[in-house]
């Protein structure tokens, strides 16, 4: 039995390790998504009675660009650079 579990230690020390590098991106990445999930809330709640009022479009903008903020942030934070 302890041959078998030794035999699998690559394999479950791989597991382990992609685990964590999956964990690692989804983290990084969960903001921007639970930004334009915010601003998709926002659109269905304004959409809901079937008229956009200018506060609920204000929410929307804000919301919006709330979205932009946090991908920057993302980019700004892997290193990548915006060549001008």
């Amino acid at each position: 039995m302890l041959d078998s579990v030794l035999g699998m230690l690559p394999t479950i020390i791989t597991v382990v390790l992609g685990m964590g590098g999956v964990l690692l991106v989804v983290k990084k990445y969960m903001n921007p998504v639970k930004e334009a999930a915010e601003v998709a809330m926002a659109v269905a709640s304004a959409l809901q009675d079937g008229k956009v009022t200018a506060e609920e479009l204000q929410t929307i903008i804000k919301e919006a660009k709330d979205v932009g903020i946090a991908i920057k942030a993302v980019s700004k934070s892997s290193g990548t650079k915006k060549e001008e």
